[in-house]
């Protein structure tokens, strides 16, 4: 975690010809390999989770064959990409000046479409081919609380699937409150909750794996140009 005197590094960089804004992240793990012989590894530890399972009463969301991907719609001017592992992040306003749209593509969740709502607060997501993993990787994006989302449903395939959520008029937060089990936290996940009832599907807290990258190795300083 970076405390207030951990060192910062600027990284300019550009993309070789022929290349892709999807082989950046790549591009990146192999700069800070070479230039800070940084080496990783991953383990899962058990952890409490929100396990995405199937709600009673079974799913009720459409199985789609294609992936669809679009960086951007027609109409949409190209924003700038984020990168968050393997998802790539494209955000732009509204036409009608009110919220932004993020497109959100991954190998797991396709292309989803968060539109702001017409009152802060309110998301609503359109996701034309995605799976239940790619699906709990957006909601670990979306949720406030630090709990990890995990997909426990079993459930292979790509699915059509629209989603609404409201985080209006939340309890406050209270500092005093370090665990998942706060009235605000409870209050987030029954909000999920009510989005995902449409789908047939709901989180529960469980325990579950957990993947964490660990640092082997990194030089405090990189190697000169």
């Amino acid at each position: 975690m970076n405390g207030p005197g951990s060192p910062k590094f600027d990284i300019a960089a550009k993309i070789a010809e022929g290349g892709s804004e999807n082989q950046v992240p790549e591009m990146v793990r192999g700069l800070l390999a070479d230039r800070f012989r940084l080496t990783t590894h991953r383990r899962n530890t058990m952890q409490p989770v929100f396990a995405l399972v199937v709600a009673r009463g079974g799913l009720k969301v459409k199985e789609v064959v294609s992936i669809l991907t679009t960086a951007a719609g027609p109409d949409e001017p190209p924003g700038p990409t984020l990168f968050f592992g393997e998802s790539q992040d494209r955000t732009t306003p509204n036409a009608n000046g009110k919220g932004e749209t993020t497109t959100i593509n991954s190998p797991s969740m396709g292309t989803v479409r968060e539109t702001d709502g017409p009152d802060p607060g309110q998301s609503r997501m359109e996701a034309p081919s995605i799976t239940f993993e790619g699906l709990a990787e957006l909601l670990d994006k979306m949720i406030p609380v630090s709990t990890v989302v995990v997909d426990m449903t079993g459930i292979k395939g790509r699915y059509q699937l629209p989603f609404e959520v409201s985080l209006k008029d939340l309890p406050k937060s209270d500092p005093a409150a370090l665990d998942s089990g706060s009235e605000r936290d409870a209050a987030i996940l029954q909000r999920f909750n009510d989005g995902l009832r449409g789908l047939g599907l709901r989180l529960e807290r469980r325990k579950g794996p957990v993947q964490t990258l660990v640092v082997d190795h990194a030089d405090k300083a990189p190697t000169a140009n």
